[in-house]
């Protein structure tokens, strides 16, 4: 048996919980293959090193790793920064704007591609870390579209790809009422949207969708990572443009009650979290970016109906008749498809992706290594 090491800063620092989740369910499936893991951020002696994640600087790990000769291994959570970075600030600026002048939010529903004309630049953090990614033996990324986008920033690079499984809602799942009931919703009648209060997830695009339409709408949600600036512009933006009653479930927010919003202070068991997927009419999540996104693996699973990103890479594990796809800023097609699938049923018993467990995604990766280590030895 093995030891592993997966090297990125704790979360406290750096709280990306789907990267998290990520190493958490592949070390899960690992410790059950018999295998030793560690996470951390300080070498460690192991037969195996992983630096995970891109969006911080590598390079302390990556020069002490060269100058021992040590060779080492990547889970990159690769974003297409150049994509999609400015196309989500110009969104929330121009959503800001329309708060003062519903001019601009007409102007965004009639022509959704001036969310390209702007002038920010792509983060940086693919570009600091381009050393890291060339030189490392073996890049294991969670979808074609990431290995791809990999690749076209760094020819050298060597991705891999390893399908994920379906989260929290891997393997047998029971129905459960226990949302409905601490809620008040009602079964099937609600939008839902979990996730961090960010750009990146795009909550402004589900309120602004859901704008006319008379269905609840329901975040789960935890405080900005960018600062209360973008957490404000959320609350603004739903008190200001939806109609129907909207809830936001949050453990580090104040309870606020503002017209049809309602903040409320609730923690979220995974099977309180579970029964909001079950019983929601449609999960909607039309993020910037995600990879490829546990919310819609186990929004599919649980059997509820899907919106998501057409730049997520969530559409390389599932067609477009099982999830319901939409550029991220186009906010006319994103209503018209909560329009026509709001409560409809889906049956995802036949999807293959669905069936994987956290051993499984262990396999293929000790798969992908060995195919590696034989590729290196010739």
């Amino acid at each position: 048996m093995s030891k592993f090491a997966f090297l990125s800063p704790p979360r406290d620092q750096f709280p990306w919980l789907g990267d998290e989740l990520s190493l958490k369910y592949l070390m899960k499936g690992l410790n059950l293959l018999g295998h030793e893991t560690i996470r951390g951020y300080n070498l460690v002696d192991a037969d195996y090193i992983f630096l995970c994640n891109l969006t911080f600087n590598h390079a302390p790990l990556y020069n002490a790793l060269k100058l021992m000769g040590k060779p080492y291994g990547m889970i990159p959570f690769y974003p297409d920064y150049e994509k999609y970075t400015p196309a989500m600030c110009q969104f929330a600026d121009l959503v800001e704007l329309a708060l003062e002048d519903s001019r601009i939010l007409e102007g965004l529903l009639a022509h959704p591609e001036i969310v390209h004309r702007n002038t920010y630049a792509p983060q940086d953090s693919n570009v600091i870390n381009q050393d890291v990614v060339r030189d490392a033996s073996l890049l294991v990324t969670s979808s074609p579209t990431e290995s791809a986008t990999v690749i076209r920033d760094c020819k050298q690079a060597n991705p891999h790809n390893l399908f994920l499984s379906p989260g929290m809602a891997t393997g047998e799942i029971k129905r459960s009422d226990c949302f409905l009931k601490i809620s008040g919703a009602a079964e099937r009648e609600y939008l839902l949207q979990v996730g961090r209060l960010e750009p990146r997830k795009n909550q402004l695009a589900t309120v602004l969708a859901s704008r006319n339409l008379d269905i609840p709408l329901v975040f789960i949600a935890s405080r900005s990572i960018v600062g209360d600036w973008y957490s404000k512009l959320v609350i603004e933006a739903i008190i200001k443009w939806r109609k129907a009653p909207t809830y936001i479930y949050s453990t580090e927010m104040a309870p606020l009650k503002r017209g049809n919003l309602s903040i409320i202070n609730q923690s979220f068991s995974k099977e309180l979290l579970i029964s909001a997927f079950q019983n929601a009419g449609m999960y909607v999540h039309p993020a910037f970016t995600e990879l490829p996104g546990y919310v819609y693996l186990e929004a599919v699973k649980l059997g509820t109906p899907t919106v998501a990103s057409s730049w997520a890479t969530i559409n390389d594990y599932f067609p477009d008749n099982i999830i319901h796809y939409s550029l991220p800023y186009h906010i006319n097609n994103i209503e018209n498809l909560i329009t026509r699938f709001f409560g409809s049923k889906i049956d995802p018993s036949s999807l293959e992706i669905l069936k994987r467990t956290e051993k499984n995604v262990a396999q293929d990766f000790l798969k992908i290594l060995a195919l590696q280590r034989e590729k290196s030895s010739l």
